[in-house]
């Protein structure tokens, strides 16, 4: 849960610092001012690979990126598709795009099928089958984050918000341009919307403009306050992560490739036996890739020579660890190697 966020927009980067009911630093994010994730764009197609339904897309400006397509399309090179961009890509891949369009919510996500979905978090409540058959004509994923509401009005009116920009966005998709029809969100919007806040958290943005973008949700996600201060500096700027990051009894050695980021435990007890190692070392795993944003496929390589059962322990306390992490992650469980494989979303 977090209690502090400070946002500071310094030349053309947007730093946050989030900080636990704790005081301690949790995520520590940037953001290049554009693109957003999430950005819906009507893209042309280029090319197609017909085999695996893969094709290229100019999206804007002549950049290129990729998109899986509908198994059922008449789409072909020169034709517009509609797209949300899901990964802004790097050096070494292009960007990555969805031709399922989702406006995505604190409380519910729009989407473009026309039937609704429950998250499996999401306790049974009858005021919102109420909220559900008043929209049953848009499809609606309800998130979890409901639970934390008595009121349930402020999940119609953020419905209502998501509707207008869904049919601005279709009315808009009729032009014959490329076009960015509707600018995604930063991460800081994320961090707010996705993850859980105190009642009294406080967020300070140092920039006005991104002050009038946070102001807006103040009454939708009901954060209690926000302060502009042009003097607001990010208190804690990280480093690259170490290579090799001491514990106790041990250390993580972290190796980083393009997608993929492999954390070696090594022990240097003798005294604790395996599992103890690999269970005292849960913790700091879980905070370093909170911290550092360690996204795509993370390996886990623990010491080896576990029973089943203990791996499975494992697999729950990191699943409980990763709660309320305000990105999505899923912990696929063990390789028949012994890696353990998690995937955290980009």
């Amino acid at each position: 849960m977090l209690a502090k966020v400070i946002i500071c927009k310094i030349d053309n980067i947007i730093y946050t610092n989030a900080y636990n009911i704790d005081g301690k630093l949790e995520y520590y994010l940037q953001d290049l001012v554009e693109p957003f994730l999430e950005s819906i764009y009507l893209a042309k197609i280029t090319s197609i690979n017909k085999h695996n339904r893969l094709a290229f897309i100019d999206y804007l400006n002549n950049k290129v990126g990729v998109i899986n397509l509908p198994i059922k399309n008449k789409l072909q090179t020169g034709s517009k598709i509609l797209c949300q961009m899901r990964w802004r890509g790097d050096n070494n891949k292009y960007a990555k795009f969805s031709s399922e369009v989702k406006l995505i919510g604190k409380y519910v996500i729009l989407t473009n099928d026309k039937n609704h979905h429950y998250s499996q978090a999401l306790n049974k409540r009858k005021d919102l089958k109420e909220i559900s058959n008043k929209f049953k004509d848009y499809g609606i994923i309800f998130r979890s984050a409901i639970n934390d509401l008595e009121d349930l009005s402020v999940v119609e009116k953020e419905i209502l918000l998501l509707i207008l920009k869904q049919d601005k966005i279709y009315k808009l998709s009729n032009s014959s341009e490329k076009l960015l029809l509707m600018q995604g969100v930063g991460n800081y919007i994320q961090l707010l919307r996705d993850s859980k806040l105190s009642k009294d958290c406080n967020i300070i943005v140092n920039d006005e403009e991104i002050f009038q973008i946070v102001k807006q949700y103040l009454d939708l996600w009901l954060i209690r306050e926000i302060t502009l201060d042009s003097q607001a500096k990010i208190i804690d700027a990280l480093k690259t992560l170490d290579d090799v990051v001491k514990i106790n009894n041990g250390s993580l050695v972290f190796h980083k490739l393009s997608g993929i980021n492999l954390i070696d435990i090594n022990s240097y007890s003798s005294k604790l036996d395996f599992y103890q190692v690999n269970y005292l070392a849960i913790d700091e795993i879980v905070r370093l890739t909170k911290l550092y944003d360690l996204n795509g496929i993370i390996l886990i390589d623990f010491i080896k020579n576990m029973s089943i059962q203990q791996q499975k322990n494992l697999i729950d306390i990191l699943n409980a660890k990763f709660i309320e992490d305000w990105k999505h992650v899923r912990i696929l469980g063990f390789t028949k190697s012994g890696i353990c494989e998690i995937i955290r979303n980009k």
